[in-house]
């Protein structure tokens, strides 16, 4: 099936994320680098003539003004992704969940001599496929809650997802995932 522009359907879906719901990321580190920077700025300001101690000033400084750059667009990457998905613009696909796996990865990284782990998950959705590494850093659905979402092969999924890069599988974020919701057996 191929993606669609967001529509609606008449079949019962359990909502199991949506970004919409999401609060936005953690700010702390926002306020505190920015106010950093100022205070950094401050500094430096104050003391443009004095040659000492320049080097600690601006290594300071850029460092902050780094954080603030990497959390600043944590914060308009969600909030990007967000007006996606109450605008309109995302792609949906609706179907069988196929091939769905769950890869436990160690690396050995030789600069800090231990292990670097990750969970790696991929699946596909009708002839769309998914993957990501579980992270709670990025904006988006990566299973990365403290209990982790089970899924079973065939179970009917839709998904809505924006594509940062068209076309490119590991591009594709998702902002909201529904489980069809099965007949309950008793007729209640």
């Amino acid at each position: 099936m191929d993606p669609t522009p967001t529509s609606h359907r008449a079949a019962a879906y359990d909502t199991l994320y949506d970004l919409a719901l999401q609060g936005p990321p953690n700010t702390g580190w926002l306020v505190a680098s920015a106010v950093a920077l100022v205070v950094a700025l401050v500094v430096l300001w104050r003391r443009r003539r004095q040659r000492h101690g320049l080097g600690v000033r601006c290594f300071f400084t850029g460092a902050s003004a780094l954080i603030l750059l990497a959390t600043g667009f944590s914060v308009w990457d969600h909030q990007r992704l967000q007006a996606a998905l109450r605008e309109g613009q995302t792609l949906v696909v609706e179907g069988a969940l196929q091939s769905y796996s769950v890869q436990h990865r160690a690396e050995y990284n030789s600069s800090t001599k231990r292990y670097d782990r990750s969970i790696a998950e991929s699946f596909y959705v009708g002839a769309v496929p998914f993957g990501f590494i579980r992270d709670a850093s990025v904006a988006g659905y990566t299973n990365s809650g403290d209990e982790p979402l089970n899924f079973a092969q065939g179970e009917t999924l839709r998904v809505h997802y924006v594509e940062d890069a068209p076309g490119e599988f590991d591009s594709r974020r998702i902002v909201r995932l529904e489980r069809l919701r099965l007949p309950n057996p008793s007729g209640r």
